[in-house]
């Protein structure tokens, strides 16, 4: 029991050797550690100091909840995952569902590996922006069950999070398995005094379901946990009418297929039927669905997504719903919810985006240099002319985040711009230039060391 850890033979809900009931609690009872645990010395756990030192780098954490499985909360995790990259967000995405792990599979990732460092355990990337850690990495089978107690269970979770190297992140999203159990107790206990920006729960519009959530719901109020809003999934199938099949039940129960005949017969006789969207309830959502639940529970209502055939497809092939064009029903839908919680909650986060575009065009447009070539995002080749001639050519690249200028080489020549450009080895190389103003950049102007001519030319960029 070093360092305070659960020990694997202890009692399932074991509250920890660092606890105040310790060895006196009903969990306590019949443990082989209830004696050494009642003892023990008391104190935090170092742990802990670990983890939040782990986390400083994390800017916003975003649990997704679900009071029930099967509801589609590893989906809405990994599309909210790939929608936040898509953004140019620095994400992690962290499924602590030891014994069902879906992620890997919904990301495209199965059959990786976890890979160590002298930084720590270094997460699987699905791009260079959007990286993920999960149980699912490190079984040998990916049919082997994983049949663990609570105390072990824990362990990995606080392993994940104090031994996974993040880097900085703008966004952790932590998958949870359904229900209120220790998987939930832990990742709020290891997290809270990092700072949790809440959680998102994830429900199906019938009462069964709703009625676990409404459980989810006062966890998340017992535990200090921000309910940042509930997402009704699979809220009625609706597909396009041409994607249906059509079939004849016969008395014996067979089926018919005549699909190709009704849409032979629509398009000669009905054609605008084909771009239609037939919608159905699957379930039962007469109680009012998710919406009268929020109303009743006093927590946000984020939106529907319907159950689209072409979203279950992207997460079973571990794509984003928002890269093609062909999840149009659901993709609109995520999208929605998205832009909801980021206007909502992470507004700061989203007029930096949003400023990103702006400044990257004042920077095109704005800057005397004549621009010959404009490789990824702002990263930038430009060249100045005098009287026609070559006085500078500059690499640059502006990081719209932290406001910063990046210069990272400079030539000097006297070609013509139609002609090869000479290396000018008394060039300075300027390294890093920070912009005191987030709205309103300013001039920055650099003296070249005198050339071979004896002349000092003088270039300004303003971005």
């Amino acid at each position: 029991m070093e360092n305070g850890e659960i020990p694997e033979n202890a009692n399932e809900h074991c509250p920890g050797p660092q606890s105040e009931s310790a060895g006196k609690s009903d969990a306590c009872q019949g443990c082989p550690n209830q004696e050494v645990c009642a003892t023990a010395p008391k104190g935090p756990d170092p742990d802990l100091v670990a983890i939040a030192e782990r986390m400083a780098t994390v800017k916003h954490k975003i649990l997704v909840l679900s009071g029930k499985g099967g509801v589609g909360k590893s989906t809405f995790s990994a599309q909210l995952s790939f929608a936040l990259a898509a953004k140019d967000f620095q994400v992690g995405l962290l499924d602590i569902d030891i014994c069902g792990p879906s992620i890997p599979k919904m990301l495209g990732l199965e059959g990786q590996d976890i890979h160590q460092s002298n930084l720590g355990w270094s997460p699987v990337y699905v791009e260079s922006n959007l990286g993920v850690m999960s149980i699912g990495f490190m079984l040998p089978n990916p049919d082997e069950a994983v049949i663990w107690r609570g105390p072990r269970k824990n362990g990995l979770i606080k392993q994940f999070l104090k031994d996974v190297y993040w880097g900085e992140l703008d966004f952790l999203v932590v998958d949870a398995p359904p229900g209120t159990s220790d998987e939930h107790i832990s990742i709020v206990q290891f997290l809270q005094a990092t700072g949790i920006d809440g959680a998102i729960i994830v429900t199906t519009p019938q009462q069964v379901s709703l009625i676990d959530v409404r459980k989810e719901v006062s966890f998340c109020k017992k535990v200090g946990v921000p309910v940042l809003g509930v997402v009704e999934n699979m809220s009625g199938l609706c597909q396009p009418l041409k994607d249906f099949r059509f079939l004849r039940m016969t008395e014996n129960g067979e089926h018919t297929d005549l699909t190709e005949k009704v849409i032979e017969y629509m398009k000669e006789k009905a054609p605008e039927m084909l771009d239609l969207i037939a919608a159905s309830e699957i379930f039962d959502s007469s109680g009012g669905g998710a919406a009268k639940m929020c109303t009743e529970m006093g927590v946000p209502f984020l939106g529907k997504v319907p159950l689209d055939p072409q979203l279950c497809k992207a997460a079973e092939e571990g794509k984003s719903c928002f890269s093609e064009q062909k999840c149009s029903i659901s993709a609109p839908a995520l999208k929605s919810i998205v832009e909801k919680l980021m206007a909502k909650y992470w507004c700061k986060e989203m007029s930096v985006e949003q400023s990103s575009d702006a400044h990257q065009d004042a920077f095109i447009h704005n800057c005397p240099f004549k621009f010959i070539e404009s490789w990824v995002g702002v990263n930038t080749l430009c060249m100045c002319f005098v009287d026609s001639l070559c006085k500078m050519i500059l690499c640059s690249y502006f990081d719209v985040k932290s406001f910063t200028i990046w210069f990272t080489a400079g030539y000097r020549s006297t070609a013509k711009p139609d002609q090869a450009l000479d290396h000018g080895g008394d060039i300075p190389v300027i390294t890093v230039t920070k912009v005191s103003s987030s709205s309103h950049l300013c001039f920055y102007s650099w003296n070249l060391i005198k050339g071979t001519a004896g002349t000092t030319n003088e270039a300004v960029v303003f971005v």
